[in-house]
């Protein structure tokens, strides 16, 4: 872990609800200008509740070779240097990231190379990196087909992106197969994780109400920066740095799938 200075330089930013009060009795509440009530702190527990360094797997799924970075590299970072292992699932062969069709067939090879070398820089082991192979452009045939890994203390990151990119809005609706990840369905995946302590979304084009919010240390962003460089294929990647290259990322929480008649009643009477 880095020195304690820059750890007061990582500040956590959550939705205030009533029931954090409890949860978090150290965070500092906050008021935007809207008026709306958001908690503070620099610990990352604030977006991973029960957080326990050394202890805790981050898995990030990403359509793309570069969709985690841009979305997700400074909470990447702020993973590693917080005592939790980050662990990149790319879910297609990134054959649709080509400009010139004569570099069609290289394409592939060349994102892999890439984010590998992107992923380094951040600090992600390469035996880390996972890499689901299916067609780019065309992962809505396959959605919900890979619900579970095989890590304690999973904790998930997905894309949240619908209408901006097939691939992208495809993970995001595969999210209820995470809940599944923890039950013994589909027993040819494995055991079941005995853990699943949160599950967020990032976003790379779609515009969205966050919950959760992060704001970096400079080092953390210029790694960032730096990370997103290696994406030299994408002719765009002087205006995605331009786009991604602050030192905030914003997050969703996804609320685990299910109907509870007697949670859908109360809020039905406390209806105003």
């Amino acid at each position: 872990m880095a020195n304690a200075k820059m750890s007061n330089e990582w500040i956590f930013y959550r939705r205030f609800d009533d029931s954090d009060k409890n949860k978090f009795p150290d965070a500092k509440i906050v008021l935007s200008k809207e008026g709306k009530r958001f908690i503070s702190s620099s610990d990352i527990s604030l977006i991973f509740p029960d957080w326990h360094p050394g202890k805790e797997n981050v898995v990030f799924f990403g359509a793309h070779d570069d969709d985690i970075q841009l979305g997700a590299g400074l909470l990447t970072l702020a993973v590693i240097y917080f005592g939790g292992m980050p662990y990149y699932v790319i879910v297609t062969d990134g054959a649709g990231g080509y400009f010139d069709p004569k570099d069609k067939a290289e394409t592939p090879k060349k994102r892999k190379s890439e984010n590998e070398l992107s992923s380094k820089i951040l600090g992600v082991p390469l035996g880390n990196i996972r890499r689901l192979g299916y067609p780019d452009g065309n992962l809505n045939d396959y959605v919900n087909t890979e619900g579970r890994g095989k890590h304690n203390g999973l904790l998930v990151e997905l894309t949240k992106e619908e209408g901006e990119h097939i691939d992208h809005d495809s993970i995001y609706r595969a999210k209820a197969a995470i809940y599944n990840a923890s039950e013994p369905i589909w027993g040819e995946l494995g055991d079941p994780i005995s853990k699943i302590g949160n599950a967020i979304a990032y976003a790379v084009y779609h515009d969205f109400d966050p919950d959760l919010l992060l704001q970096a240390p400079k080092e953390a962003l210029e790694k960032k920066i730096k990370s997103l460089k290696e994406f030299s294929s994408q002719k765009q990647v002087e205006g995605i740095i331009h786009r991604h290259g602050k030192p905030r990322e914003n997050f969703s929480i996804i609320n685990p799938p299910g109907y509870d008649p007697e949670v859908t009643f109360h809020r039905f009477i406390s209806n105003k």
